[in-house]
């Protein structure tokens, strides 16, 4: 699926019921924090904020994991429709800051536990089943590129898409977090809703579905690295 959802102005659509099925697949990828419990290393520190000039959204400069904005761009549909703005956060420790040669490959070695995705939705004409879906079939491909067994790959999209689905209704400005950790991937939706979705290989590519030479938003892509090469 692509994002191609358009909510129809004369009417809401309606919230996608996961199937039984979908839900006992997705069990025992997912672990689940409890409600209320706000989003550890995930918040930002300080005030200083970093404003994505294409879209608009604000960026927290750092957040408390030790993690520094590498860059910010912007996922668009049909050319024009910015569906959401998207930084990449890294370890400020990484020895890839101020690295001349760094790369796709050494960015994906370095990120387990040390890098962050942010994105901050920006239309409103963005529906949540589709983004998910569209994130699910960017993702796939690399997955099983990853030498993942079909019928595990299938497990662990699922239970992706579940996390994704389950969450807060997405409205603009809403946050979604996908935090890169040696386990997995943790989704976290607004300040309180958080899941983690047990695989090493996830992380991997979804990170890699944002820098790799097929990137979904090339300009993103391009100035990671820019920003990663320059003298710090």
């Amino acid at each position: 699926a692509c994002l191609d959802g358009v909510r129809p102005p004369q009417r809401r659509a309606p919230r996608l019921l996961l199937p039984l099925s979908l839900l006992c697949a997705a069990a025992g990828w997912l672990a689940v924090w409890p409600a209320g419990e706000l989003v550890g290393g995930l918040a930002a520190v300080g005030a200083t904020t970093i404003t994505d000039h294409a879209s608009g959204a604000a960026f927290p400069e750092e957040l408390d994991k030790g993690q520094r904005l590498v860059a910010t761009g912007v996922r668009k549909k049909f050319g024009a429709v910015k569906v959401y703005a998207v930084g990449l956060y890294l370890d400020k420790g990484s020895s890839l800051w101020g690295d001349a040669n760094a790369q796709a490959a050494a960015l994906l070695k370095e990120a387990p536990g040390k890098a962050t995705l942010r994105l901050v939705i920006t239309s409103g004409l963005a529906m949540q089943e589709k983004i998910a879906a569209a994130l699910r079939d960017s993702v796939e491909p690399r997955l099983l590129a990853l030498k993942v067994a079909r019928a595990d790959a299938d497990e662990v999209l699922q239970a992706f898409q579940a996390a994704f689905l389950k969450g807060p209704a997405l409205k603009p400005k809403s946050v979604i977090v996908f935090r890169l950790a040696k386990t997995g991937v943790e989704v976290s939706i607004g300040e309180t809703y958080r899941v983690e979705v047990k695989s090493p290989k996830l992380a991997h590519a979804l990170l890699a579905t944002y820098i790799d030479r097929t990137a979904v938003a090339p300009k993103f892509r391009d100035e990671i690295f820019v920003e990663l090469q320059r003298k710090h």
